[in-house]
């Protein structure tokens, strides 16, 4: 993992790179991106974090992540930050990668660089999970993920996913369906919890090995200046990518979590 400049912090928000009406943020697990009134979430302290500098009230959200899964999150403090932001995700400008541990498939086939993964995907009726689907459910949308295993481990795989659809639990699905459930992630079969022994009694507050590692974007930049409308990168890694660079044997046993550290390596590029 490459070292980059320290993340900037504030109360319960980790910012990660902010300018031209864009807010980078890391999301921890267990914590919604959005809420009904009254629940935390990550755009309520987003919200809280602006109202205490005195900025002004509007924050646009673009895209989302899982509750049970951490990583790079964007938000968008003016309009028209949130416009550019939105149609970059519409034409599908905006790359994305993931870092995932995974319960190793049975086969011991492992997926090669580059490698494609093309399905039907459809949500499950009356369930809040979603599954393979047949070419002739009216409810199926492909789903593509480009993948590369980059880890071998005791009794686990690090996967390294590209995202080119956005489809519900796209990662989750698909890892899954091919026998590599991600670890944590019960709703998709995982039978190890990350941390600890046991899964935790509300599965909304579990935390699976799966996050959002780096996002790539067009800096909304200055108005009427277009020369600052340069492309950034926003990276920031998980606690347990730091336990396995401590330990690259192996996962033998679950990951003990350290809590949120504000010295994972996080920054932004060009």
């Amino acid at each position: 993992m490459p070292e980059q400049p320290l993340p900037a912090m504030e109360p319960d928000v980790l910012v990660l790179h902010e300018a031209c009406g864009v807010v980078a943020v890391q999301k921890p697990a267990g914590l919604a991106t959005q809420a009904v009134a009254g629940i935390d979430s990550m755009e309520l302290r987003v919200r809280k974090m602006l109202k205490a500098r005195g900025e002004g009230e509007y924050l646009g959200v673009p895209h989302r992540l899982d509750r049970c899964v951490s990583g790079v999150m964007l938000f968008a403090t003016t309009r028209r930050a949130a416009r550019k932001l939105s149609r970059q995700f519409e034409r599908q400008q905006i790359r994305k990668r993931y870092l995932a541990l995974v319960e190793p498939p049975g086969s011991g086939i492992l997926p090669k660089p580059g490698e494609v993964w093309v399905d039907l995907v459809a949500k499950l009726a009356d369930e809040p999970r979603g599954w393979i689907a047949s070419a002739g459910d009216p409810a199926a949308k492909e789903a593509r993920t480009q993948v590369a295993a980059v880890g071998r481990h005791q009794a686990a795989v690090t996967l390294q996913l590209e995202p080119l659809t956005g489809r519900m639990h796209q990662l989750r699905i698909q890892a899954a369906c091919r026998g590599m459930p991600i670890v944590g992630d019960r709703l998709y079969g995982s039978r190890r919890p990350l941390t600890g022994s046991v899964f935790a009694a509300d599965p909304r507050q579990e935390e699976i090995a799966l996050a959002a590692i780096s996002i790539e974007f067009v800096d909304p930049g200055e108005p009427n200046t277009p020369g600052s409308q340069v492309r950034r990168r926003v990276e920031a890694w998980p606690w347990w990518a730091k336990a396995l660079e401590r330990n690259p044997t192996g996962v033998a046993h679950p990951l003990e979590d350290p809590g949120m550290n504000p010295r994972i390596p996080g920054g932004v590029g060009d």
